[in-house]
């Protein structure tokens, strides 16, 4: 298994010099910044898409149809439904968060379905295209009740 970190961030140092110790540095590849449009040939490479922090690697990899563990911070609970659309886990509990990832790894068929769910799941709710289609119907179903 290789771990790619994208992103930067203030713990990059510390994650760096742990993956030195622990002898593992060659399993870990810090790719730092990414732009939005090489995004999507990391999503393609990864099998599970950790995400330890709030932001839009939620939506990201549920476009990319890949299964998500998640740390249960900010908002992530209104999108991850444990064992539905990801698995969610306490925060900070990285060992809960590695077994998740094994699980993951050693269940395709989970993978899968978790990572489907969170794609329809995306879609029906979520995908600017379908956003831009309910506000449409919504400000023309408000102008109809007013031009009554």
């Amino acid at each position: 298994t290789v771990f790619y970190v994208v992103g930067e961030g203030s713990l990059r140092g510390m994650l760096e010099d742990m993956a030195t110790r622990g002898g593992f540095l060659d399993k870990v590849v810090f790719e730092g910044f990414v732009s939005n449009e090489k995004l999507p040939e990391y999503y393609s490479l990864a099998h599970v898409v950790c995400i330890p922090v709030s932001g839009f690697v939620i939506f990201e990899a549920a476009a990319m149809q890949k299964p998500v563990v998640a740390f249960d911070v900010d908002w992530h609970s209104e999108f991850i439904e444990d064992g539905v659309t990801g698995f969610l886990v306490p925060n900070k509990d990285v060992e809960a968060m590695a077994r998740k990832v094994v699980e993951f790894l050693r269940n395709d068929d989970l993978s899968e379905r978790l990572a489907a769910n969170a794609h329809k799941k995306f879609v029906e709710e979520y995908d600017p295209q379908t956003s831009v289609r309910k506000e449409a119907v919504a400000i023309t179903n408000y102008c109809q009740g007013l031009s009554r």
